[in-house]
């Protein structure tokens, strides 16, 4: 069983929550929320299913963030711009960084998939991630294989469901989840937030990357400043193995001048600043 608290839906009394009706109500209600989370509840296993069915047939790019069975409670988070070029910019900093050890082919980077929480055949829960990544020769099935990283982005006061989601990754794959990253992006503030955690649950790291806006120019330009960076992601916990020292295997290490350039692409998607 997961590990995840039952009550997930009081983790952030802000996000709307809503009872599920029918596919068209929700759906109707997906296109004209504006909030980034969405809360359903009375979601029955088949509804989850049929749900999944209207997403693919509408081509509707929802995240379905986590789904508990026991509880009937549905998360879906809406497409965001910002999450998805920070995602992007991390999935290809932490390729360089396996591809320059000579690794790249035994890595596999996945996003937008379903990961299934199973108990004799029944759906217990589920989660999607922004990005994960797993080792392909330990880890070779995209069906039955955990990923060994997961990476989950969250808006504005979005991080107490995301160390929530964070509890659900580690209990739900039995800890075959060794390292989750959550992303905290604050279009109020312009920060983004950034906590490492590993199987226990514990936080081993926690970053902050905040905009500075120089507005003296007719166009806003802004700079970043990284804190208790860098980002050290633990080799042995994401292959599974020793690193071969000798060989020029080591952790994996996002510095600051990535996590800058990240910060940068993740703003530029609001087409706000330079």
């Amino acid at each position: 069983m997961s590990a995840t608290n039952n009550s997930i839906s009081s983790v952030d009394d802000r996000c709307p929550l809503t009872t599920f009706s029918t596919l068209d109500n929700l759906f109707e209600k997906l296109e004209t929320t504006t909030s980034q989370v969405l809360i359903v509840d009375n979601v029955s296993r088949q509804t989850y299913e049929s749900i999944c069915a209207e997403r693919a047939e509408r081509r509707r790019r929802y995240r379905f963030f986590l789904y508990l069975g026991q509880i009937q409670d549905l998360i879906i988070t809406m497409p965001n711009p910002c999450h998805d070029a920070a995602s992007r910019h991390l999935d290809l900093a932490i390729a360089r960084k396996i591809g320059a050890m000579g690794l790249s082919g035994e890595w596999l980077h996945e996003d937008s998939i379903t990961y299934l929480e199973r108990f004799n055949g029944e759906l217990l829960s589920s989660g999607e991630a922004n990005l994960a990544g797993r080792p392909r020769l330990l880890r070779p099935s995209i069906l039955h294989d955990w990923p060994t990283i997961v990476v989950d982005f969250g808006p504005s006061n979005s991080m107490p469901l995301l160390r929530n989601k964070a509890s659900w990754w580690f209990g739900a794959s039995n800890h075959e989840v060794r390292v989750v990253l959550l992303f905290e992006v604050n279009t109020s503030t312009g920060d983004i937030t950034i906590e490492q955690w590993r199987a226990g649950p514990r936080r081993v790291q926690k970053v902050l990357i905040r905009r500075v806006i120089d507005a003296s120019g007719t166009i806003p330009v802004a700079s970043y400043e990284v804190f208790r960076g860098p980002l050290w992601l633990n080799f042995r916990s994401l292959f599974l193995r020793p690193p071969r020292r000798d060989s020029g295997e080591m952790d994996v290490v996002i510095n600051n001048n990535d996590l800058q350039r990240l910060a940068k692409a993740t703003w530029r998607a609001e087409r706000l600043i330079v």
